[in-house]
């Protein structure tokens, strides 16, 4: 039995994140790898076969530390690992490089996304002080994480594009190891048709975004979309937003809706299970998927994307996120725009008039379980792995 310890500081198994939770307690164990997870929180439910979850959770981040230092030591010790992943924390990874008794274990980095390169655009907003801080603090740290990724066995990047960039940055190869689709999900007719009703959409045609309603994500930008689809001729359209944002940013979405005049057609709903996505989404006629093409999000992979192809829902979104324009030209499951607020509406326009929805929607559906299938990912993670070892 292959042995995996995975380094995350998600509380639980429940909040890592989907690409991760998918194939490391999903499909990986059923594979027969035993993984133990060293997470940040108390286990609150019965664990799965092949999976020990580890609370290394801490008052303090040095008492952290100690814990995960600790017991990666004593389960290299008493078992034969194979694997130590972590995923994405800098400071983890720093920590895996000291681990005794390592032997043959394979370190494994996963590069989820560039947060630091992140911080640094939204620090722009600041005065001098604070905006000269945060790009000193976050260039260091992109250099620490570039340190830590050369002395690790094998680098996993989330799209292709980050893989490359950072294959340029550190001279070594980096593998795309990209968001994918749960082939497990299932559309709960019933439960769809209820959602249905309980939103009175009616016979309407549904455009949905999914996603952050932060100012990161230019609200602002995504409702004048919204403003402009609405006012198409000939269609009955209305708009959902579906959202895990916060309380406060709910609020602030709804003085917005209503300074544009668009409560009567936009609905403000989430957060739901991620069990439940699958009958959400699948209500929209299409998803709208606009990404600021700031350095962070070029290189990112667009989950609700994907997720949204893989049920058959066409996808109008911008090209310049490299790996979103990849899955919509090659799925032909939607139509890519450039990231003004005219060319969505001209990609929802061209959607709606075409009247190939669902040739779409089966085109979109076979690409994403053909290439973009979880399962597919862990084959190709598993080959890459055992190649490198």
């Amino acid at each position: 039995m292959n042995k995996i310890i995975y380094l995350d500081v998600a509380r639980s198994i429940d909040t890592v994140r989907p690409a991760e939770r998918k194939i490391f307690f999903d499909i990986l164990p059923s594979r027969n790898y035993q993984v133990f997870a060293l997470l940040k929180g108390q286990v609150k439910k019965k664990q799965k076969e092949n999976i020990i979850q580890i609370d290394c959770s801490s008052n303090t981040i040095l008492g952290y530390n100690k814990k995960i230092y600790q017991t990666v030591n004593s389960l290299l010790k008493e078992h034969e690992i194979g694997y130590i992943v972590v995923r994405n924390n800098v400071w983890l990874g720093l920590l895996a490089l000291l681990f005794r008794n390592i032997g043959n274990t394979k370190k494994i980095f996963i590069r989820a996304f560039p947060s630091e390169l992140l911080r640094i655009h939204n620090s722009w907003e600041n005065n001098f002080f604070k905006k000269s801080l945060s790009f000193m603090k976050n260039t260091v740290l992109l250099k620490i994480s570039y340190y830590i990724m050369k002395r690790f066995d094998v680098i996993f990047a989330r799209s292709k594009k980050f893989a490359q960039e950072i294959t340029v940055k550190i001279n070594r190869t980096v593998y795309p190891l990209p968001m994918g689709f749960d082939s497990n999900w299932v559309v709960d007719k019933r439960k769809k048709e209820n959602y249905n009703n309980a939103l009175d959409l009616d016979d309407n045609i549904i455009i949905g975004y999914i996603g952050a309603i932060d100012q990161g994500r230019n609200i602002q930008f995504i409702l004048n979309i919204f403003k402009g689809i609405f006012a198409i001729d000939g269609y009955n359209i209305k708009g959902l937003i579906v959202t895990e944002g916060s309380l406060e940013e709910k609020k602030s979405l709804e003085l917005l809706l209503s300074e544009l005049g668009l409560k009567d057609n936009l609905r403000i709903i989430g957060p739901y299970e991620y069990t439940e996505m699958p009958n959400i989404i699948s209500i929209m006629t299409a998803t709208i998927s606009p990404i600021p093409p700031i350095a962070s999000y070029i290189v990112s992979s667009p989950t609700k994307t994907v997720e949204s192809i893989g049920l058959g829902v066409p996808v109008i979104g911008n090209g310049e996120i490299d790996d979103q324009r990849y899955i919509i030209e090659n799925s032909k499951c939607g139509v890519v725009v450039d990231y003004k607020i005219d060319s969505f509406i001209k990609g929802i326009k061209e959607l709606l008039n075409n009247n190939e929805i669902q040739k779409k929607s089966v085109k979109g559906k076979k690409f994403i379980l053909e290439h973009r299938n979880y399962e597919v990912i862990a084959d190709y993670f598993e080959e890459i792995i055992l190649n490198e070892s």
